[in-house]
């Protein structure tokens, strides 16, 4: 009866292998491509559960080798929904000249693509990177629009370097449409 239960074991396992061996194929298939990772993950998540299921220690090797594989996929989806939305919210800085939104959503899409370098997400990377560049700009243009502005208003009620002001203010103007 124990021989019997064991080799009924010693199968499950092997079959049970082959499907951690497939879902650890497809999950490194999803990392290499960039590519269907939530599949991966929910296929790797469901093949882990059953191998916790099986007693022994028949399958030590295939569960680190998943896990390693789950454990980097993971954070991938949830990085990329958040570089989505930081990159969203960076478009909507484009269409204001309010600099603490411009540097709200600085900050927040500078966070979100170091997250994407750190994780290798792929594909919207090199579009948030862009993105990044242009809203640094922006922020600069609008930082300077404000020291060109604090300057006339003092030009103005001191009467002094009124000229070198004004064409300070032109410049800043046309750098933050620019920009």
């Amino acid at each position: 009866h124990d021989w019997k239960a064991e080799n009924e074991l010693r199968m499950d396992a092997a079959a049970l292998g082959d499907d951690l061996n497939a879902a650890a194929a497809q999950g490194s298939e999803a990392l290499r491509s960039k590519k269907k990772e939530q599949e991966a993950i929910d296929s790797l998540t469901v093949v882990l559960a059953r191998a916790e299921e099986l007693p022994g220690h028949y399958l030590v090797d295939q569960v680190a080798k998943a896990r390693g594989i789950l454990d980097t996929l993971a954070p991938i989806p949830a990085v990329r929904a958040e570089l989505a939305a930081a990159m969203s919210e960076s478009e909507q800085a484009f269409k204001t000249t309010d600099l603490f939104k411009v540097k709200e959503s600085y900050v927040w899409l500078g966070v979100s693509v170091t997250k994407g370098e750190k994780y290798h997400i792929g594909p919207p990377l090199p579009e948030a990177q862009a993105m990044l560049l242009r809203l640094a700009t922006l922020k600069d243009a609008l930082m300077d629009l404000k020291k060109a502005l604090f300057a006339s208003n003092v030009s103005v009620d001191t009467k002094s370097s009124v000229h070198e002001t004004r064409l300070m203010l032109d410049s800043a103007i046309k750098s933050a449409k620019n920009a």
